[in-house]
C-alpha cells in the first residue's frame, strides 16, 4: 500500500522525523545529518507528514514522540514560505491538538462544502464476529481503566436478547433465551452504533435510544461506565492521501 501511495506521486513531499541519539546531535551538523540520511543510514523513524502544495494531508507520530509533530509542522511551514506561499492547511482528524495550535497562531477552521454531500454508511453484518475480532482493543481498554472482569451486560432488542461477556481471555456476544436479566434496551441501529464507536452514550441515554432496565437504577453508573470504557465514541476520519489526484 505504501509503495503504491508513494509511487503514484500524488504528493509533493513526505517529511520524515528521525530520532537521533544525543551523541549524534553533538557530532553532526544539519548538512551532515541530511547527507547521512540520504545515504540510507540506519535511523529510527518516529513520525512523518505528507504534503501536497502547502497542505498537510496526513501526519502521524509514534507514541511518546508527539513533539516531533511540531518539527514536522515547522518544516512544512518553512518549505511553504520558500515556495512563496502565505498559508498552510492541516487535514488531520478534528481531535488533533495541532488544530488548536494553528488557530491560536491566527489560523481558522475551514469547512469543505463539497465534502458535506455524502455520509459514511455501514452495516454490521456479524456483530458476534466483530466482538471477537476487536477483543485486543476491548482487553486494552478494560485493563487501562481498571474495569473488573469477568463482565456481563445483557441487551434486549426487538425480538431478541443478546449477552455481551468479557473475560481476561475472550469477548463474546451471543444470543440468549432468558430476558429476565436485561440490562440495556435498544434497537439494532443503536447497538450497531455502540459496537462501532459511533454512539455517544450520554446523548443516547438522554434521547432514549439506550434505556437501562428498572432493576439497574442503583447500579446504572457501573453499566454506563463499562459501556463508555469499552465502546468510546470516536470520530470517523479517512486520510485524503489515497484520494490525491495526480
Amino acid at each position: 500500500m505504501w509503495q503504491w501511495l508513494a509511487g503514484r506521486k500524488g504528493h509533493d513531499q513526505i517529511l520524515v522525523a528521525i530520532e537521533k541519539s544525543p551523541l549524534d546531535k553533538q557530532r553532526e551538523s544539519e548538512s551532515e545529518a541530511c547527507a547521512r540520511a540520504e545515504l540510507g543510514a540506519n535511523q529510527n523513524i518516529v513520525g512523518y507528514a505528507v504534503v501536497r502544495d502547502s497542505c498537510i494531508v496526513e501526519m502521524l507520530t509514534m507514541p511518546g514522540y508527539s513533539a516531533a509533530r511540531i518539527d514536522l509542522l515547522r518544516r512544512a511551514c518553512r518549505d511553504a514560505i520558500d515556495r512563496g506561499r502565505r498559508s498552510v492547511s492541516l487535514l488531520t482528524p478534528a481531535a488533533d491538538p495541532m488544530h488548536e495550535l494553528l488557530v491560536t497562531a491566527g489560523g481558522s477552521w475551514i469547512v469543505d462544502g463539497s465534502a458535506t454531500g455524502g455520509q459514511w454508511m455501514m452495516k454490521l453484518l456479524l456483530p458476534q464476529r466483530w466482538i471477537d475480532r476487536i477483543y485486543p482493543a476491548l482487553h486494552e481498554r478494560s485493563r487501562d481503566a481498571g474495569l473488573a472482569r469477568p463482565l456481563e451486560i445483557n441487551f434486549s432488542l426487538p425480538g431478541e436478547c443478546l449477552r455481551f461477556s468479557l473475560t481476561r481471555r475472550s469477548a463474546r456476544l451471543e444470543q440468549v433465551e432468558d430476558t429476565s436479566g436485561t440490562d440495556v434496551q435498544c434497537d439494532w441501529a443503536a447497538l450497531q452504533d455502540l459496537l462501532t464507536g459511533n454512539l455517544s452514550i450520554p446523548e443516547a441515554t438522554a434521547s432514549g435510544h439506550l434505556r437501562l432496565s428498572d432493576h439497574l437504577r442503583l447500579s446504572d453508573q457501573r453499566v454506563l461506565k463499562a459501556l463508555s470504557v469499552l465502546f468510546p465514541s470516536k470520530l470517523l476520519w479517512h486520510s485524503p492521501f489515497p484520494q490525491l489526484r495526480l
